[in-house]
């Protein structure tokens, strides 16, 4: 397998099982990437406070930010909610905000893989994977809308 289709497979795609090991090694990696990114927004922010395009771009990025590592969130979580034998439903509680991630770090954090008699590893129903993706598409997009339609407001009325 080459390196592209295993970045694909580990942090977009929605099917199989993957370990706690992988499952804290992407969450802490996105983490990080986060902080970054964050910090290059904050100081991009302060340096074009003056510009009110800049707050579009910012906004934009943020936007960008949330849609790629909200997917690898619930990627990783469908994937690792199968490996210890919970239901990838439970990816769904991701959208309380903060107790809804600490429940899921805790279950996928700290449960250990069930390999005998897993029934969500093994199955071939995918149709529950189908159904939370596009559930989770529609509350990023109204996320997304809920962040930039205040920006593009205060633009239009200054």
């Amino acid at each position: 397998m080459d390196l592209h289709s295993l970045f694909y497979t580990l942090l977009f795609s929605f099917s199989g099982c993957i370990s706690r090991k992988t499952y804290w090694a992407v969450s802490l990696g996105s983490i990080i990437i986060l902080i970054v990114f964050a910090q290059l927004i904050i100081t991009f922010s302060i340096s074009s406070s003056k510009e009110s395009s800049g707050h579009v771009i910012v906004a934009t990025v943020m936007g960008l930010l949330v849609l790629i590592f909200g997917w690898i969130a619930l990627a990783t979580s469908i994937k690792r909610f199968r490996d210890a034998n919970f239901s990838p439903w439970l990816a769904l509680i991701n959208i309380i905000p903060y107790l809804g991630y600490l429940i899921t770090l805790i279950l996928n954090g700290f449960f250990p893989t069930v390999e005998q008699d897993n029934k969500y590893c093994n199955s071939k129903n995918n149709l529950s994977t189908k159904a939370i993706r596009w559930i989770y598409i529609i509350v990023l997009v109204l996320y997304l809308l809920l962040l930039l339609v205040p920006i593009f407001f205060s633009l239009s009325l200054s």
